[in-house]
């Protein structure tokens, strides 16, 4: 379980999940895509934690670990077809997961040759039964079950979506790269009434319901009272609490088709790590609707000035109701 007390700052940006670096259980990954991801990352300027030792110390991850995982800003968790076969494991994505519910730890699962199907509805290797029948177990068993479901409801990479291992690794590289910039807080305390806004804004969404239907919020109001800088401030507070987030630049002027649709493909990429490009505007709305549905997504729409935008990347209240 995660401890509650963690360092004020972060030791590392990345925390590479040692669970699929395991000799005794990682055969499949530890000599490839871990590797190539863990000097891909540190190529890029990120400071990535990678333990190579092994996890067997008992009930419990090493407090060292712990600690590792608590001082990393994201973590990324190379699922494989052998990552639950070790109780270790599923501790390790325990601990992660809690982070991440919590709002203190971003998660970027891997799909390394699993569907993420696999791992939501824990079939095949993934399937925790075995587990369940240990009385010593029988307590934990549903927390990792919860822990998988979780994970594969995230916004990561599959392999089988990718040309080759080069171009998964990038991917990974470039979605961390881009989340890493729009991690660091902007300092907004010195702005007039922020407070009062920033409380009337969180009414508004309810963060706290239950209710799945999609909140649509505009600020109105003349040029240069501070709209943009109010929503930039909303977005740096909660973009964290969600599984995807993207804040477009001024879109004010698009609303050619052309443009739209590279609007789309912007926001598509900027959340799942896609290249997607739909070929029309209609069909760019039925792929958003369809891999972003059922995600927990903050977009935030800076400029809007001709409903055409809203309508070309969030036009139905009920995307949620979409298949997955």
């Amino acid at each position: 379980m995660a401890s509650s007390s963690a360092s004020c700052a972060s030791n590392y940006d990345v925390f590479l999940s040692k669970s699929s670096t395991l000799s005794f259980r990682g055969e499949d990954t530890r000599h490839s895509i871990v590797s190539h991801l863990y000097e891909a990352l540190t190529s890029r300027g990120i400071a990535t934690f990678k333990d190579d030792k092994r996890l067997e110390l008992g009930d419990h991850i090493s407090e060292e670990l712990q600690r590792a995982i608590e001082g990393s800003d994201f973590a990324v968790v190379v699922l494989s077809e052998n990552y639950p076969t070790s109780r270790w494991c599923l501790m390790e994505l325990q601990s992660i997961m809690e982070l991440q519910v919590e709002g203190r730890l971003g998660v970027f699962p891997v799909f390394y040759s699993v569907e993420p199907s696999a791992v939501r509805y824990q079939l095949g290797s993934f399937d925790l039964e075995g587990y369940q029948r240990d009385p010593k177990l029988a307590d934990v068993v549903p927390k990792w079950r919860q822990a998988l479901k979780l994970i594969a409801d995230l916004s990561g990479v599959a392999s089988g979506q990718c040309i080759d291992e080069a171009t998964m690794v990038r991917k990974i590289v470039e979605d961390i790269s881009r989340r890493k910039t729009l991690k660091h807080k902007i300092d907004f305390r010195n702005i007039v009434g922020v407070d009062t806004h920033m409380q009337g804004l969180k009414s508004l969404l309810d963060m706290d319901s239950n209710n799945d239907e999609v909140r649509m919020i505009g600020i109105w109001g003349m040029g240069g009272i501070g709209k943009t800088t109010i929503a930039k401030c909303l977005y740096d507070q909660l973009s964290s609490q969600f599984t995807t987030s993207y804040f477009t630049q001024d879109i004010k002027g698009i609303h050619k088709d052309l443009d739209l649709l590279h609007l789309q493909n912007k926001l598509l990429y900027n959340t799942l790590g896609d290249d997607i490009r739909p070929w029309s505007v209609e069909a760019g709305c039925e792929v958003i609707a369809s891999r972003l549905g059922n995600h927990k997504v903050l977009l935030v729409l800076d400029g809007v000035d001709k409903l055409a935008q809203i309508h070309a990347l969030a036009k139905e209240p009920n995307h949620h109701n979409h298949p997955r």
